[in-house]
């Protein structure tokens, strides 16, 4: 289960609204957001709440501006990647006796607290997260306004299974009848407010039951690269078995990706697929878009995609290193650079990497072996340094750079995995996104098409077996930690 992490009120900085903050500061776990149109009078709002020893953050929001809508929604998503709990507070009412035209006060209070909330929640929506919230604040002036509607009206009012679309086109007919005084005439009751209440309240029945179809209801997400055989296929089968959420198999060749999916479907599981080439950025937008626009973000990555040369392979070095570093560590680093933002809250990566990396690296000189144990590396060397492993490997030159002999390009690509994931772990601990553990792990020498069937000893369910255990970690269990059979191990000694 996510816990909740980012709770948004509109409407906040008086009276009720001001009040909903001042109790979820005090009992929601996590950073709870006053908005309000006037910016001035929301940050006085905050210091006062403040000053009572509670710790809002404001951001500005008006409900009937598209830009404020926007932004407010891009930086729930650059800083939280999402929102847990949102209070649909603010709103509008005329004083009793005002002499406003009716037809301005419909508009008004109609285009307030229906259609900016309307929008406020077409923005926001789309990025709660599972286990989230929503909360629209209305009125019992909505059913003293509704008894005062014609039956038809009512009865259309009062039908669970109205759409939105109706919905809206009633109370557009609200506002232009009560411009030309004819409302009353066309079944409408005669209170502005009231009427913008009775749309607050069919909203909130709407979007339920949209919620109820919803892909994020109460589930988390889990995403394996590389998954269609091996190693990865027995990830998803022990994910399908032991995580409550999706679980998105993905693969470079769709044909064989659904092949796999069916074939666990028969055993009765449950896997989703997507397409996905970790060295084609198109391909991974792709997938990011669309765990995005279902999802609303990712639970698990489990960075499995990999490729290594036969023993008795001739290709010349210089390409083996390009390939295995350009798959296994610059693929892996761009689906990483993709997803990691979209991680929600208690998330889990788990980089599938290789012993094969120690081996390496104690054939690499003295100098390059504390680079890379160096845990306060930074990712633009690391970059560099493996840059610099496939030009020289490409010359000939890769000795005489302190890079090991010519065994070693699939060893270079997972020493890059590794220090990649100890570079993503530190990352990650300075987060606002709470809880994020990033591991890697060694599954051992298995029966793969990858290494052979005669020679290992292991089994691919065998070498699944640490990477299903540190997707399902508990919270403060292990971070930036390299494994094998469930024990953390040193890289570096």
């Amino acid at each position: 289960m996510v816990t909740r992490c980012s709770s948004k009120v509109t409407g906040a900085n008086k009276g009720i609204g001001l009040e909903i903050v001042r109790g979820l500061c005090r009992q929601f776990e996590g950073t709870v957001y006053l908005t309000a149109r006037n910016e001035k009078l929301g940050q006085e709002a905050v210091q006062k709440l403040v000053s009572d020893g509670l710790n809002p953050s404001f951001h500005q929001l008006d409900i009937t501006d598209e830009q404020s809508i926007q932004a407010l929604k891009k930086h729930l998503l650059d800083k939280h990647g999402g929102l847990d709990v949102l209070v649909n507070n603010a709103g509008f009412a005329y004083k009793v006796g005002d002499t406003t035209p009716f037809g301005t006060q419909a508009e008004d209070s109609v285009g307030i607290n229906f259609f900016g909330t309307l929008a406020v929640s077409k923005a926001l929506l789309p990025i709660i997260r599972p286990h989230g919230r929503v909360v629209n604040v209305s009125s019992q002036a909505a059913q003293m306004a509704l008894k005062k509607c014609s039956a038809e009206l009512q009865a259309r009012f009062r039908d669970r299974s109205i759409k939105e679309e109706e919905l809206v086109e009633l109370l557009h007919k609200f506002i232009e009848t009560a411009k030309e005084g004819k409302h009353q005439e066309n079944g409408f009751a005669d209170w502005a407010y009231g009427m913008s209440k009775i749309g607050m309240s069919v909203l909130t029945f709407i979007q339920a039951r949209e919620m109820e179809k919803d892909a994020r209801e109460d589930i988390l997400v889990n995403c394996v690269t590389g998954a269609n055989k091996g190693i990865g296929l027995e990830i998803v089968r022990g994910l399908c078995k032991q995580f409550e959420g999706t679980v998105y198999l993905t693969g470079k060749n769709e044909k064989l990706g659904q092949e796999a999916v069916q074939k666990l479907k028969s055993e009765g599981l449950n896997p989703s697929f997507h397409q996905l080439d970790i060295t084609d950025e198109q391909s991974i937008q792709a997938l990011k878009k669309h765990l995005q626009d279902k999802h609303g973000g990712l639970d698990v990555l489990v960075n499995n995609a990999g490729f290594a040369y036969k023993m008795e392979d001739t290709t010349p070095f210089g390409t083996k290193a390009e390939n295995c570093v350009g798959i296994n560590f610059f693929g892996t680093l761009a689906v990483s650079k993709a997803l990691l933002p979209i991680i929600r809250p208690h998330g889990r990566v788990v980089n599938v990497t290789s012993q094969r990396a120690k081996v390496a690296l104690k054939k690499c000189s003295a100098e390059l072996q504390a680079r890379f144990g160096d845990r306060s590396i930074k990712e633009e060397e690391l970059v560099k340094l493996l840059h610099k492993f496939i030009e020289t490997a490409k010359a000939g030159m890769h000795q005489e750079n302190g890079f090991g002999d010519s065994t070693a390009a699939y060893g270079m690509s997972k020493i890059g995995l590794i220090v990649l994931t100890f570079i993503q772990a530190r990352e990650m601990e300075k987060d606002p996104r709470e809880d994020i553990l990033v591991n890697c792990v060694c599954p051992g020498w298995c029966k793969t098409d990858m290494t052979g069937y005669d020679l290992p000893t292991r089994t691919a369910a065998q070498g699944a077996d640490t990477a299903i255990f540190l997707a399902l970690i508990q919270p403060k269990e292990s971070q930036g930690q390299f494994f094998y059979d469930r024990k953390p191990i040193a890289f570096y000694e």
